[in-house]
């Protein structure tokens, strides 16, 4: 046989046999290589939302709470576990973990007239951004 022949062979073969295994163990491929710092949060891409940022201090009215946990890249972060903590108010609850969308939900609820400031921690690491929710009667 001729060697160009077999060099064509051998390189379709190395082409079908890296094709196969992309498709078959792609996601699980990824997941092996990608490096440790992919799954840690990012304080700074981080962020952490309130609304409406204005409450009645009944106890019963309540601000949504909603934190997105990114790492540095921007990339949304599953399954890590998210708490928030307030000079005022209950927060409901204390933690949470975040959906495949990187998303936390929480509420906030006062029957104390103030500011409310909410600071969110990911896996010990502080979030930067701070949100605060005035609550009055």
């Amino acid at each position: 046989m001729d060697k160009k022949f077999l060099s064509l062979i051998a390189v379709f073969f190395l082409l079908f046999a890296s094709f196969t295994i992309s498709i078959l163990f792609g996601n699980r491929l990824q997941t092996f290589t990608r490096a440790k710092g992919f799954y840690k949060p990012s304080s700074k891409a981080s962020l952490i939302f309130a609304f409406p940022l204005a409450a009645k201090a009944d106890g019963k009215d309540f601000s949504k709470i909603t934190v997105f946990v990114r790492n540095e890249k921007g990339v949304p972060l599953s399954a890590k576990k998210v708490e928030l903590k307030t000079n005022l108010g209950t927060i409901i609850p204390i933690n949470d973990t975040t959906d495949k969308n990187g998303k936390a939900e929480f509420k906030i609820i006062s029957n104390e007239e103030g500011v409310a400031i909410i600071k969110a921690s990911v896996d010990n690491i502080e979030i930067e951004k701070k949100v605060s929710v005035k609550f009055s009667k």
